[in-house]
């Protein structure tokens, strides 16, 4: 993609950016690199029971513990 130099600089289209809310500009010889930064927009969360009560019921695939179990098995 060839963009157009202004009096003011490159406007990059939003498109190639995706969520980023800001981005590096990295000079190096004769390059101009341009890299996304990622925000993080969820708020940690400090409280052990409110974790579980935000993430109860994301597991889809049957009886979670016999999961594990399974898994774990595979591991010895």
């Amino acid at each position: 993609m060839k963009l157009k130099v202004t009096e003011e600089g490159v406007l990059i289209p939003k498109e190639l950016l995706g969520d980023s809310q800001e981005v590096e500009v990295i000079q190096e010889a004769e390059k101009i690199i341009i890299t996304t930064t990622q925000v993080n927009l969820i708020e940690p969360i400090s409280d052990f029971d409110t974790l579980l009560d935000k993430t109860q019921g994301i597991w889809t695939k049957g009886n979670s513990l016999d999961y594990q179990q399974k898994i774990r098995e595979e591991w010895s």
